[in-house]
């Protein structure tokens, strides 16, 4: 489900980004994934899609507000 509204942190311990796919999605706000980022001089959104061909899936999305993705 969704999160509306908010800022989204998610931390990913004892992985690789390339363990994952993932699909992020904010309407207003940035995203950053991993080293992948997306920032927006003017507030709008951005999507991130990566399919790495693994067995991991990762979904979020938020409305309004940045969404972080860290892999440590």
């Amino acid at each position: 489900m969704p999160k509306e509204a908010g800022d989204i942190a998610i931390e990913i311990q004892g992985a690789d980004r390339l363990e994952y796919n993932y699909d992020v999605e904010t309407a207003m706000g940035e995203i950053y994934v991993g080293e992948k980022t997306i920032e927006n001089e003017y507030a709008y959104g951005g999507h991130i899609v990566e399919d790495n061909e693994a067995h991991n899936n990762l979904r979020a999305k938020t409305s309004v507000g940045n969404l972080t993705v860290d892999f440590k």
